[in-house]
């Protein structure tokens, strides 16, 4: 029995079955143990009477991801400014300020503004493929800043949305980029 079981896997008897380990990177990992604190500590308390339903699971905590998210904006933008200062700095050392311009803006445009994803992240909530593409449609033309379309073309790309949904809202958003310039 257990030579027909090894030969149908591919193990060996003697093997433990190989596991996949996720890699994490530092910004998830932080996130996530910020989620884990605030699951542990954050308590909802209800004064007055209580009926069934709301025993019954109804009531949760909502916008913990949108406090974690912020507080990661706040460290990367601390640790942004640091990078520029420091890079700053170099432009008296270094001769090549060309250079040190490009890695300043690269710093500063790497990132989504927080604002940016959080209105990115409401219309992923609130509408559906489709309807997401017919309202994104109708109100193109209320948005006239070239860097929350920028935003909104890195979010739309990092997304987990279908690659037909993706790509049609990146050329609504870099149409009405082209109609800023």
């Amino acid at each position: 029995m257990m030579k027909k079981f090894s030969n149908i896997t591919g193990q060996k008897v003697t093997e433990e079955p190989k596991k996949e380990v996720k890699q994490f990177n530092e910004e998830e990992l932080f996130k996530l143990k910020l989620l884990s604190l605030m699951d542990s500590f954050l308590t909802v308390r209800m004064y007055g009477p209580v009926d069934n339903h709301q025993r019954a699971g109804l009531i949760k905590i909502s916008g913990k991801e949108l406090v974690v998210e912020a507080i990661l904006d706040l460290l990367t933008e601390k640790s942004s400014k640091e990078q520029t200062k420091l890079l700053e700095s170099l432009k008296n050392e270094v001769g090549n300020w060309e250079f040190i311009d490009s890695k300043i803006d690269f710093i500063n445009r790497e990132k989504a503004l927080f604002k940016s994803r959080k209105r990115f992240n409401t219309l992923l909530e609130n509408y559906e493929n489709e309807s997401l593409i017919e309202k994104v449609q109708l109100d193109i033309n209320k948005i006239t800043k070239q860097r929350t379309l920028r935003d909104y073309i890195q979010l739309t790309q990092e997304s987990k949305l279908d690659n037909d949904i993706k790509s049609n809202l990146v050329k609504i958003y870099t149409d009405r980029l082209n109609q800023l310039d």
